[in-house]
């Protein structure tokens, strides 16, 4: 079940807020793998281990402001937050009950028409009822242009830093699209530092 709404509370000042529930219960052993990019709707799971006979209930929401500075700039800010729940039969398993929150502020600038640019700082905790939490701050740079007129790149990368660990990584997203008359062919590549897989 998913829902969302949006509305214009200014002239420069828009609101976005969405919420997908999911459940799989026990006789479920179809989806094993989904979610490979970060999706318009935010964080999603990678790994749904569902050949195990077993029950989960997920739930995320997201909140996200956009703010007009010019007619070229504007500024994002956003939260999203996540709850996975398995049944209590397998605690001591590998399944672990997740709790995953993300905040972000991101600055956006429109040079052409077809390039614009954006920089953006963001920190996701993931906790765990059986495994460590995480902190990591993320600072990326990310690039959105329009190669042709049928083909749009968008690309972002940049340093993480996990709290507990002390340790630095990086984090980068990047999707090509292709337009055809009726069809739209994707290639993307995703990686987050310390982030949960699902597992």
């Amino acid at each position: 079940v998913t829902g969302s709404f949006n509305a214009q509370l200014s002239r420069t000042v828009r609101l976005r807020i969405s919420d997908t529930f999911n459940t799989a219960p026990d006789y479920s052993t179809i989806n094993v793998l989904k979610g490979f990019t970060i999706t318009p709707e935010g964080f999603q799971y990678v790994f749904e281990p569902q050949l195990y006979s077993r029950s989960n209930i997920s739930n995320t929401g997201n909140v996200g402001v956009d703010v007009a500075l010019t007619s070229r700039s504007s500024l994002n800010f956003a939260a999203s937050g996540s709850i996975r729940h398995y049944d209590e039969e397998y605690s001591g398993s590998y399944f672990s009950d997740q709790i995953r929150v993300e905040g972000s502020v991101a600055f956006t600038r429109r040079q052409t028409r077809r390039v614009a640019w954006n920089i953006r700082y963001s920190v996701r905790q993931n906790d765990y009822d059986e495994y460590a939490s995480t902190r990591t701050h993320t600072g990326t740079l990310g690039i959105s242009a329009e190669l042709a007129p049928t083909v749009n790149l968008t690309l972002s990368a940049g340093p993480a830093y996990v709290e507990e660990d002390d340790y630095v990584g990086y984090d980068i997203n990047e999707n090509i699209a292709k337009r055809f008359e009726k069809n739209i062919l994707t290639a993307s590549y995703s990686h987050r530092t310390s982030d949960s897989t699902g597992l």
